[in-house]
């Protein structure tokens, strides 16, 4: 599994268990308090959410 598809199992459960909108995902997903994702993985993850 590459980095991408690891930033985009994390947003699924961000964006479908915890309800988060796709701004909030993103957020958590390059935050230094969260999953520590680039914004190229993130920016990924959220534009294959579904």
């Amino acid at each position: 599994m590459n980095w991408n598809e690891n930033a985009l199992k994390s947003a699924k459960t961000y964006y479908k268990d915890m309800h988060m909108s796709k701004d909030a995902v993103k957020e958590q997903l390059t935050s230094s308090y969260g999953d520590k994702f680039t914004n190229d993985e993130a920016t990924y993850a959220v534009n294959h959410l579904n």
